[in-house]
């Protein structure tokens, strides 16, 4: 699981919002992992399923790998509280036209309110990479926002 994040979060031409999203699901995971494992539920885990299954007389000993599940969460928070402290900016990077006019920064409300109703954009947005939308984006028009990035 940790290795899967770890290849998700490597190479070029990653973007925070990408990124960030992996993260999330990974902490949902882990915390999904952990609650399973204080029940003796190693689905997850078909290792640990396995040779618990071949021997039943030796217990898992769950109580050390709920304690390094804990730890490996709250390191996780500790290292991606700044994420999470921004999750309104990287949500609205990731998509614009979904971002709550009322939350956003002010240097963003009036922008926003016209990148929303714009439809040439909309259209544009939606089969562009979020790059190249951010690319033709006007400079005049959206300064605030195309500098988000």
């Amino acid at each position: 699981m940790l290795n899967s994040l770890n290849l998700q979060l490597q190479g070029q031409g990653k973007l925070i919002c990408d990124m960030y999203s992996h993260i999330k699901a990974f902490e949902v995971k882990l915390a999904l992992l952990l609650e399973q494992v204080k029940k003796h539920n190693f689905i997850h885990l078909p290792g640990t399923q396995n040779l618990s299954a071949e021997n039943p007389a030796v217990p898992f000993p769950a109580e050390k790998c709920v304690e390094a599940l804990e730890m490996l969460k709250a390191e996780f928070g500790v290292r991606f509280r700044q994420l999470h402290v921004n999750a309104k900016e990287i949500r609205l990077f990731q998509n614009p036209f979904v971002a709550d006019i009322d939350e956003a920064q002010p240097s963003y409300q009036f922008e926003l309110s016209e990148l929303q109703n714009c439809d040439v954009l909309k259209d544009a947005f939606k089969p562009n990479s979020l790059i190249d939308f951010y690319a033709a984006l006007p400079n005049d028009t959206y300064p605030n926002i195309k500098n988000t990035q």
